[in-house]
């Protein structure tokens, strides 16, 4: 039902660039599941879905991932933004006066989007995919 290497070169005529199985965020391990397009989109009308219950997992439309451009990283950073919600509580921000809570959540989402491209193994290949796109 789901396809998911980590040995697929993405990148033509490059030296192997890797999409892992797993990262580790914050303490936590996510599986990152790569599933058919048909799957995804058609089926279930998503292209990518965080699980928050253990196992952590991100589902992500293969086909789009394989792409490696600018919607593949948007794709995957919107749902490693889930896990953040998910990771800090965010949800519990609403009692929060309008000024603190924009404050924790920004700062929440920065610290996680800089801890997703500097320190997780996604990190050789988002860069690539930076580098890649016009």
């Amino acid at each position: 039902m789901y396809f998911n290497s980590i040995n697929r070169n993405i990148f033509k005529g490059e030296k192997e660039m890797t999409f892992p199985k797993k990262v580790k965020m914050s303490g936590f391990e996510i599986n990152l599941v790569l599933i058919e397009h048909d799957i995804s989109y058609e089926v279930a009308e998503q292209q990518g879905s965080f699980v928050s219950k253990p196992p952590l997992t991100i589902y992500l439309d293969k086909k789009i991932i394989d792409k490696a451009d600018r919607t593949s990283l948007n794709v995957l950073i919107h749902e490693f933004l889930h896990f953040s919600y998910y990771q800090y509580q965010l949800s519990a921000t609403k009692q929060l006066d309008d000024d603190t809570r924009e404050e924790l959540e920004v700062n929440s989402m920065a610290n996680s989007i800089i801890e997703l491209l500097l320190d997780t193994d996604l990190k050789p290949w988002i860069l690539k995919v930076m580098k890649e796109c016009k």
